[in-house]
């Protein structure tokens, strides 16, 4: 079979410029013209072809000549153009992992979840868990432009909290959720769900918290009625001040500096309220509380950095001053060595509300104790 005998309907030099891919018959026909007089420099800019790509279809020809294809033509189809995804892909097992950390967690995003498995001692990119997650319908969200926000977080905890209403429908009945957040470590430490928004359900919260955590230094609150009064001082704020806790009332109109307890209303209602349907006020609120306990101890949270290893931390390891010890731990999974289990919360969830913070002297020094860890103050 003479190279010259196979039938090309259309003109190769015209295809030069209209588009870059030739049959395996035009490309032989190519190669056929490069000889002594025509060199292979010529042919690449008769055709506006790289002398890269006729050396490469060159190779191929001659690696696939045989007796039952003299000329090659076997070796010069063009490759598949579809990107070539499945040597990157993840083990299964990873991607289960992945898959079930979403499940568990569906309002976390690919970073996030990148660093909940990072927590486990899994490292994996952020960008092949988007992968993995857009394959099973996860969808992008939009940003919202937070311009020039100033920024602020208390230096530890129980220096400030932060509590806020969201209020739904449940059925035909109104519900309200009052949600009581520690602002150094977004630690949840009050809640309660009501039919009404009124002042005594604030206060039913607030001791309830106050008397398992202790007391804040401060509560930031809007000025809503359930808090605030504008004639006179409101029974909540009298509470406030007999137990010595400052209250700080929000920029009228200016729900950013509650943004803390503003997102926590969010994400419950998107994770929780709208995604789950619950029968009564009682499965309500034991799915809240489910929900919360999870959210303290099991879930890395995203304004909570290490500058090394990221949003590995929960609250609860920053509430309760774990965090040093937890880090060392996702260091050692992450190097491949054994590291005992975050094990510590249900010790937490039983102590005494009184032992959670005491002060004692011992041998002439004073002690404080906080969660069953002793720390020095100063000696007599």
């Amino acid at each position: 079979m003479e190279t010259r005998n196979i039938e090309i309907k259309e003109d190769l030099e015209g295809k030069g410029e209209k588009k870059k891919r030739f049959s395996s018959q035009e490309k032989l026909l190519i190669l056929s013209e490069i000889d002594k007089e025509t060199t292979i420099e010529m042919v690449a800019e008769r055709y506006n072809l790289a002398v890269g790509s006729l050396k490469r279809w060159m190779k191929r020809r001659v690696s696939a000549m045989s007796k039952e294809d003299p000329l090659g033509l076997s070796g010069l189809p063009d490759a598949s153009t579809r990107p070539k995804r499945a040597g990157n892909r993840l083990p299964k097992a990873t991607e289960e992992r992945i898959l079930s950390c979403w499940k568990e967690h569906p309002g976390l995003g690919p970073s996030q979840v990148q660093y909940q498995l990072r927590r486990e001692g899994l490292k994996v990119s952020a960008r092949a868990i988007r992968r993995v997650l857009v394959e099973n319908g996860y969808q992008k969200k939009r940003k919202i432009g937070i311009g020039e926000l100033q920024r602020f977080e208390a230096e530890r905890p129980n220096k400030l909290w932060q509590m806020d209403i969201v209020d739904f429908w449940l059925g035909k009945q109104r519900v309200f959720v009052l949600l009581m957040i520690d602002d150094y470590s977004r630690f949840i430490v009050g809640f309660g769900v009501f039919t009404e928004a009124t002042m005594n359900h604030a206060i039913t919260v607030t001791r309830k918290a106050v008397a398992r955590y202790g007391k804040p230094e401060a509560l930031l609150t809007d000025r809503g009625m359930q808090f605030y009064s504008w004639r006179t001082m409101s029974r909540f704020q009298k509470l406030l001040e007999s137990i010595e806790i400052e209250h700080i009332l929000a920029r009228a109109h200016h729900p950013q500096t509650l943004g803390k307890v503003e997102a926590l209303n969010k994400r419950i209602q998107n994770e929780l309220i709208q995604k789950k349907h619950f029968k009564s006020l009682i499965e309500l609120e034991q799915g809240i509380r489910a929900w919360i306990y999870d959210y303290n101890h099991n879930r890395t949270h995203q304004g909570i950095r290490d500058p090394e290893l990221g949003s590995v931390l929960v609250p609860a390891d920053r509430y309760f001053g774990r965090v040093e010890e937890v880090l060392a731990k996702v260091r050692a999974k992450l190097e491949g060595k054994k590291a005992s289990p975050f094990d510590y919360t249900s010790d937490i969830e039983n102590l005494n509300p009184i032992e959670i913070f005491k002060v004692m002297e011992n041998k002439g020094n004073l002690e404080a104790w906080f969660c069953g860890r002793r720390y020095s103050l100063l000696s007599s």
